[in-house]
């Protein structure tokens, strides 16, 4: 819908100048990605692309 596609524009102009790859600290370790969301918002996807990410990018992930 055009209201969803408004917000989406808007969230993004928002975020868009603060954006920054996610890439742990390797000083600090161990690493605790938390990732919070209601039911059904895709926080299992997101888990694994990240995992995805990182192990393709040579990074242990248990």
């Amino acid at each position: 819908s055009a209201l969803a596609a408004a917000l989406s524009d808007g969230i993004t102009d928002i975020l868009a100048p603060v954006a920054q790859p996610l890439l742990p600290d390797e000083t600090h370790r161990p690493h605790v990605v938390l990732l919070v969301g209601v039911n059904g918002s895709g926080k299992t996807t997101t888990a694994g692309k990240l995992a995805q990410q990182w192990v393709q990018a040579g990074k242990k992930v248990t």
